[in-house]
């Protein structure tokens, strides 16, 4: 009964990745990109070092390496790169001068808001199709979802 279960707890999940992805976030990304925003164009590692410290904070490398699901050893080119760019700047560890701590600079954090504003008006675009009780439904539900999802993270920790 449990595998049962189980199964078509995957199967659900899958076929809620999959929607999301082709019907919400694809047609955003393609809007987005569509408009020549900056942060489109950077390769999806850049996008993704700076979304997590956006998110986050500053962090060390390694922890911003786990965080973005990248390998530590491609974070040096990386971050090189991007603070090049004027994005990002490295501190050293006051308590370890060892460990290099990023932090987004002025221009990383406008980047990165004026893509969620892009976004965000794909996604109002995208979702008028919903009647506002339809809206609401889809928040409350992504709320409970990732509450729910929250244990994955508290249970790793």
């Amino acid at each position: 009964m449990e595998t049962e279960f189980n199964e078509k707890l995957a199967k659900e999940m899958d076929s809620l990745n999959f929607n999301l992805r082709n019907l919400l976030f694809g047609p955003i990304q393609q809007i987005v990109k569509g408009s020549g925003n900056e942060f489109m164009q950077m390769p999806f590692s850049h996008r993704k070092i700076l979304s997590v410290l956006f998110n986050a904070g500053s962090c060390s490398v390694k922890k911003l390496a786990l965080n973005a699901y990248l390998s530590v050893a491609n974070m040096g080119k990386v971050i090189d790169k991007l603070e090049e760019s004027g994005y990002v700047i490295r501190k050293f560890d006051p308590n370890n001068k060892r460990v290099n701590i990023i932090e987004l600079t002025d221009a990383g954090r406008m980047i990165i808001k004026e893509f969620d504003e892009l976004s965000y008006a794909a996604a109002d675009e995208i979702m008028s199709v919903f009647s506002c009780d339809e809206k609401v439904k889809v928040l409350d539900l992504s709320c409970e979802l990732n509450e729910l999802l929250s244990k994955i993270q508290e249970k790793e920790d």
